[in-house]
């Protein structure tokens, strides 16, 4: 009869615990930066863009300058994206605009180029902060003498 308990207890022991749910894989958050120079008669249309998705959720973020424009504008998309097969990356679905907004000036900063922080992903830097606040930051990079935005999700 001990046995018979004994091989009955490890068997629903085993079953219990085969029974637990795995836990699931963190989701990877897929990133693409582009950088188009059109020239049009002249006149050089730069735009530098950011898109992270995550979740099928995306966000964009592109800054928009030409030679006339002494400030960049920086527009804010956030959409759903279906699934693709694909190998390359690519968006399919709607992404809606959430903001547009002119970028003032760091500090008399004339070379400007707003690379915005999607994450709160650790970064080792030689920095100088110029301005700050609980959204975002501005920073120079020392070795390097860019001024970036860092924006908080």
């Amino acid at each position: 009869m001990k046995p018979f308990v004994a091989l009955s207890s490890a068997l629903l022991l085993f079953v219990s615990i085969w029974l637990i749910p795995s836990p699931q894989p963190q989701k990877e958050h897929r990133y693409q930066h582009s950088v188009v120079d059109l020239m049009l008669e002249g006149n050089v249309l730069r735009t530098d863009g950011l898109t992270k998705i995550s979740s099928n959720t995306v966000l964009h973020l592109v800054s928009v300058q030409d030679d006339h424009m002494p400030d960049p504008i920086v527009f804010r998309f956030k959409g759903r994206a279906r699934p693709s097969q694909s190998l390359y990356f690519s968006i399919l679905g709607t992404i809606d605009l959430v903001s547009v907004q002119k970028i003032e000036k760091a500090m008399n900063d004339t070379q400007f180029s707003p690379y915005l922080l999607l994450n709160n992903d650790p970064l080792t830097l030689n920095i100088d902060v110029l301005s700050s606040n609980e959204l975002f930051a501005i920073i120079r990079t020392c070795n390097t003498g860019r001024t970036q935005l860092l924006a908080k999700r």
